[in-house]
């Protein structure tokens, strides 16, 4: 009777051991991933984000934003950032440390192949936070790209553009980012009129009879409304989306035009030499302008492709 009591009570130690090991390695991998983040705010504060290569220093909108909300007065801002991004990334070392020490108390009392349990629990986390880790590395990559755009604009103006030249830079950039956006964001709802044409038998099927339709006693006659009702919805929404691409479509082929056209007119003044030297947009000014307008579009194409990720996961939930 005692051998089966201390032996129910090992395995139900055992099995403590395994709950608190499990919740340890999920707050270890979620720390792990949510440091990835920060250290690339340190990366792009710091002018490292690139490597074998220092760039100047620009600290994510995120941090300024949490610095300001702090309401931390400092003399100098970058002071203020590093300070923060340096307090997070020893936080993020400090819980991990802990977590880890804590797991290897556990492991010595677990019994069998206690790597191959770890490994085994480790793997599950893994599976069930892949989610929250795409999530983050989303958010990398836009801290990247947002690096890149503040760079290459500081790159345009080490050039020395006259008030007109940055005048002219901006009305361009903006012409060519309207023009992107329509582009990217046409294609993203063409995206979504596919998903949406894929899923509609499934939608359709999901769709519970409205109260009022319950109240026909003829199942015929519900039948027949709750189908019409059904499709009219099906359809309002396709003609909705329809409608949006062509609007888009036809805003898509006039930025074109718009961006085309201030090009032109820019070259042609060039070549008939219509404007003084400083008012010019030389050839370095313009292939740093195309740079960060490519840089931009493909900002928004990844925004737009993780949308359409994230539509296609929660579909398959």
């Amino acid at each position: 009777m005692a051998t089966t009591t201390t032996a129910s009570s090992t395995s139900s130690q055992n099995e403590q051991d395994l709950r608190q090991m499990a919740i340890l390695i999920y707050r270890i991998k979620s720390e792990q991933i949510f440091q990835s983040l920060w250290i690339t705010y340190l990366k792009s504060g710091t002018g490292q984000l690139h490597i074998n290569q220092i760039g100047p220093s620009v600290w994510p909108t995120q941090v300024q934003t949490i610095v300001k909300q702090a309401n931390k007065a400092a003399d100098n801002q970058n002071d203020a950032c590093m300070t923060l991004v340096q307090e997070r990334l020893d936080e993020f070392k400090t819980k991990i440390q802990q977590y880890e020490i804590q797991i290897n108390n556990l492991k010595h009392r677990l019994q069998g192949n206690k790597e191959a349990i770890f490994r085994t629990i480790e793997t599950f986390i893994q599976q069930n936070q892949e989610n929250f880790r795409q999530k983050i590395e989303h958010k990398i990559k836009l801290v990247q790209y947002d690096y890149n755009d503040r760079a290459l604009e500081l790159e345009f103006l080490r050039q020395n553009p006259s008030e007109y030249c940055i005048k002219l830079y901006k009305h361009l950039y903006d012409a060519r980012y309207k023009q992107d956006v329509t582009r990217e964001e046409l294609q993203l709802v063409n995206e979504r009129i596919t998903y949406y044409n894929k899923t509609s038998s499934k939608l359709h099927q999901q769709v519970s009879h409205p109260t009022f339709i319950s109240t026909i006693i003829n199942q015929d006659a519900q039948q027949q409304l709750y189908d019409q009702l059904t499709a009219a919805v099906e359809q309002a929404k396709v003609d909705m989306l329809n409608l949006y691409v062509k609007t888009a479509d036809i805003q898509m082929k006039t930025y074109d035009k718009q961006y085309n056209k201030e090009l032109d007119k820019m070259f042609i003044e060039r070549k008939q030499k219509s404007l003084p030297i400083e008012q010019q947009l030389t050839s370095i000014m313009l292939n740093l302008l195309e740079k960060r307008a490519d840089n931009k579009k493909e900002r928004i194409k990844c925004v737009n492709q993780f949308k359409i990720h994230c539509l296609h996961s929660n579909s398959n939930h």
